[in-house]
């Protein structure tokens, strides 16, 4: 009999005692068990809400670690970011301070010194070449690169010369050396030739098509003064003829002192609008009158504001790679000082004939032509595109 039936009897009364004894032990048993089973079940509830309760608290001491961590970044990025700056404002200006500076506007308002400095060097020592202006970048603590603009004055061209400032040095591109050859003039260096043009000099000149346009070297057959200089451009200012770089004699006859150094006369260029304060001729085009004639002193002075210029700024120069400015500008000083300031010849662009004329002002030793275009008349048939 199973435990089902002997429960039945139990409740209908018909069990034996020992079956009775049976079923009530049972029945103790069951209410043990289930008295245990109900502490067991709310142990288990008690756990369960403890658990819960240390979720939320593990929640919110991650989201306070997410917070931390945040301002953390955030403050990391803040001070880089402060860094950063300080670097670009503050330290990096200090440290530029040490070098050149190229982006000063000492003698004008429009163009950096920079281009001054490289216009009056091509301006002393590159016939027919003019500066007309620089632009540069930084490229570092006390690095930077630029761009120098120069202009043929005879072929018309305009040139882009690269050059680099790299803290205590400066490089330019191999273009930028533009120094006439020296035997050019016959009288520059010693030995001189000096044989009068003859005629048939003359007769290759005449023979030219009138429309030729000549770069010549004409030497002198003596030195002349910045006086005669002046009469001889003043002479010539409605001929066409371009007088477009002065030699100057910068040593005694017998000796070799290179480059050859000059000027240009018309004031061609750019225009430094603050230079005449320091240097009062310095910018001949203030001192033409209505008729373009210009007063010997004016270029006497000019050429040694020219020369005082570069000795102002020996430090920049001696940036350069071919560094041998301080004892070649103090020398030519000494010896224009000694001597006066003489010419013993001229570069000139124009036609045949008013090179012929120009022979007749002045008495020449040599013409040598660098350089010769056609330069093709202008007609009003071409005016009109007829």
């Amino acid at each position: 009999m199973n435990f089902k039936d002997l429960l039945e009897k139990y409740q209908n009364g018909t069990a034996t005692e020992e079956e009775k004894r049976l079923i009530e032990a049972e029945i103790e048993k069951s209410k043990l068990i289930k008295e245990y089973l109900e502490v067991v079940d709310e142990n288990e509830s008690l756990d369960f809400k403890f658990e819960e309760e240390t979720y939320d608290e593990m929640k919110q001491i991650k989201n306070e670690v997410r917070k931390k961590k945040a301002t953390m970044i955030f403050s990391s990025v803040a001070v880089v970011f402060i860094l950063l700056v300080a670097f670009r404002f503050i330290l990096t200006p200090v440290l530029n301070s040490f070098y050149y500076n190229p982006n000063q506007h000492t003698y004008s308002d429009y163009t950096v010194d920079l281009g001054a400095k490289l216009a009056t060097y091509t301006e002393l020592h590159f016939p027919t070449i003019i500066t007309s202006g620089v632009n540069f970048s930084a490229t570092g603590i006390g690095s930077y690169t630029f761009s120098l603009y120069q202009y043929d004055t005879f072929k018309g061209e305009k040139n882009t010369i690269s050059g680099d400032i790299k803290r205590s040095s400066l490089t330019l591109d191999e273009a930028f050396w533009q120094y006439p050859i020296v035997n050019l003039f016959s009288r520059a260096t010693y030995p001189f030739g000096n044989v009068p043009v003859g005629e048939d000099t003359l007769e290759k000149l005449k023979s030219l098509p009138p429309y030729s346009y000549l770069k010549a070297y004409i030497s002198f057959d003596r030195d002349i003064s910045m006086e005669e200089i002046a009469q001889l451009i003043n002479e010539t200012n409605d001929s066409g003829l371009y007088i477009s770089w002065v030699a100057i004699r910068n040593a005694e006859m017998d000796i070799q002192r290179l480059p050859l150094i000059g000027f240009e006369p018309s004031g061609g260029g750019p225009i430094f609008d603050k230079i005449n304060e320091k240097y009062p001729h310095y910018e001949i085009s203030e001192f033409k009158s209505a008729s373009s004639t210009v007063d010997d002193s004016v270029y006497e002075n000019h050429f040694r504001d020219l020369i005082q210029f570069q000795l102002d700024h020996l430090s920049f120069l001696n940036m350069i790679e071919r560094k041998h400015f301080s004892e070649y500008y103090q020398s030519v000083k000494d010896y224009i000082d000694q001597h006066g300031i003489y010419s013993y010849g001229i570069v000139v662009q124009g036609d045949p004939v008013s090179i012929i004329d120009l022979t007749k002002k002045v008495n020449i030793s040599d013409i040598y032509v660098d350089d010769i275009k056609m330069i093709l008349p202008f007609t009003t048939e071409d005016s009109s595109g007829q």
